[in-house]
């Protein structure tokens, strides 16, 4: 439902909205005194870009030259399940797709859960069936896998698995879309993978990656070594010292407004699919509950925390300091985020800090669930990528919901690891009728540094 977008990402695996982001080099400086009220100028992140969800889109012609998912360290479409090398190394995921350029600095570990109508699982990445379109140019490498973690071996070698081994699936193949099933197009995307080609877990006939209608030599290539220097992507082997940089340069930003947290409002939601066609509810009351799914548990109040982030009415960068203490869903089903009081054309950042105010070290972890609300200038948006069909939003929620995810940027500093799980619905209302306590239909709006 949710789809990776730009620009930066230095964990893994929940699917973001769009950061339409200045040049990295210039954006905080340029910016960081930038306080005129009523200015058309944009901060940091620029959410003038004509951009809208959905599985298609006439609105943009240009292409996308930037990295949207970058992951310094060893990418899990999934989470370690704290097992040795075997059928049972990961943990699955519903997560369907990314949108637009990935680079994975280690390797890259991948458990699809979710089945297409076809009944099997799959994940991919480029193009997307439901998301911005907003594409890279054809023939661009789409994934770049290095197998390296700075000096050191990634994950699979680090759980027992083969040294040259860089990219692992089970149940399906990561695949590389590069053509919409509606149009003819076919955009060549490519994929970079280090090490020497590894294939799905007990099924040796297919390999881990895979483009789905790329048919060239090329498609996809297994280097035999480790490393980005020859993906094909620029600055994809450097990429770790820029967002470093941009990382540094934000957490020195001045905070312009306040954050407090409280506990979201009762009642009944009803979240659709984007052309309405499926439906999935539930029911938040202050009582406390205790729910079992599969072997994750949960036992707290039945409702979910809230953020709320009010800004100062005019500044273009609109800048918030969260501490641990209140980055967290503990004890409630999800955290939910409000914002009030920001301005068109403004950009939102989000530094993640200690709660003296320092700023987070690699002893730092953080760790919380979604939510299934957001708002945004006090209109509740969490239904706003749904685009046609009889429960479409109205154009000014749909934008709004583009906006929020255009213009925040989290910044999680040097935290050495940040786990955002996805919500939990518990109601048995599920689009494929299953329960969830880890639903990553429930979006985090907005990108992550």
């Amino acid at each position: 439902m949710a789809t990776a977008r730009r620009n930066v990402w230095t964990i893994v695996c929940f699917l973001l909205a769009i950061c339409m982001c200045l040049p990295l080099t210039s954006a905080v400086d340029s910016h960081r005194t930038a306080t005129a009220a009523g200015t058309n100028t944009a901060g940091l992140c620029d959410p003038t870009t004509n951009v809208h969800y959905g599985d298609g889109s006439k609105d943009i012609t240009a292409d996308d030259t930037g990295i949207a998912t970058y992951v310094g360290g060893n990418m899990y479409i999934g989470s370690p399940s704290g097992a040795r090398w075997g059928a049972d190394a990961i943990n699955g995921s519903y997560a369907v797709e990314a949108e637009g350029q990935t680079v994975v600095g280690g390797d890259l570990l991948a458990r699809p859960i979710k089945k297409g109508s076809d009944g099997k699982s799959f994940f991919t990445l480029g193009m997307v069936a439901f998301g911005s379109q907003y594409l890279p140019a054809a023939g661009t490498t789409i994934l770049a896998v290095g197998g390296k973690v700075g000096t050191a071996a990634g994950a699979i070698s680090a759980l027992g698995g083969g040294n040259d081994d860089h990219a692992q699936a089970w149940n399906a193949p990561v695949g590389i879309k590069s053509k919409a099933t509606s149009t003819p197009t076919e955009y060549g995307y490519k994929a970079y993978i280090a090490g020497k080609q590894s294939t799905v877990w007990g099924d040796p006939a297919t390999p881990s990656v895979k483009a789905y209608t790329n048919t060239a030599s090329n498609a996809v290539t297994w280097s035999g070594t480790t490393g980005l220097d020859k993906s094909g992507i620029t600055g994809a082997a450097n990429y770790q010292k820029t967002i470093a940089n941009l990382s540094e340069n934000l957490s020195s930003l001045t905070s312009t407004g306040v954050v407090t947290t409280g506990v979201a409002p009762t009642g009944s939601y009803t979240r659709y699919k984007y052309d309405s066609s499926k439906s999935y509810g539930m029911t938040f009351a202050n009582d406390t509950v205790n729910r079992t799914v599969g072997s994750q548990t949960y036992s707290g109040v039945n409702n979910e925390k809230v953020l709320y982030f009010s800004g100062d009415g005019h500044s273009n960068n609109q800048v918030f300091n969260v501490t641990l203490s209140q980055l967290t869903s503990d004890g409630y089903r999800g955290l939910d985020f409000a914002f009030s009081n920001i301005p068109a054309n403004a950009s939102v950042i989000i530094n993640v800090v200690k709660d003296d105010g320092s700023s987070l070290a690699s002893t730092d972890s953080v760790d919380f669930n979604t939510g299934w609300r957001f708002w945004w200038n006090n209109d509740e948006i969490s239904n706003g990528y749904v685009t046609s069909g009889a429960h479409a939003v109205d154009s000014s929620i749909s934008n709004a919901y583009a906006t929020a995810g255009e213009s925040i940027m989290w910044n999680f500093g040097d935290a050495g690891s940040v786990t955002i799980g996805g919500g939990k619905a518990y109601e048995g209302l599920k689009l494929d009728n299953n329960a969830s306590l880890d639903d990553p239909a429930a979006a985090m709006l907005g990108s992550i540094l």
